[in-house]
């Protein structure tokens, strides 16, 4: 399979997990909000660069955290449903 295909089929799957995380998992939506919220604000903040963009990353940790979680339920889900 060519390079390119493989990465536009990789986005258009994570799109899509995206979509269903927006979807089905409030604390997901909550944060994405937030992520936007707090990052508009940091630009207003007296700091450096360096400084909002530590703040920022630290924001996108969270969504990413709350990703794996919900990966992690969803697994635990369906091992608890097959055993």
């Amino acid at each position: 399979m060519p390079l390119l295909k493989r990465i536009v089929d990789a986005t258009g799957y994570s799109f899509q997990g995206l979509k269903a995380a927006w979807r089905n998992e409030a604390a997901f939506r909550q944060e994405a909000v937030l992520l936007v919220v707090m990052t508009t604000i940091s630009f207003f903040l007296p700091v450096t660069h360096l400084e909002q963009l530590l703040m920022i990353a630290t924001l996108f940790v969270v969504v990413i955290v709350e990703l794996v979680n919900s990966a992690i339920e969803a697994w635990s889900t369906v091992l608890a449903l097959n055993a």
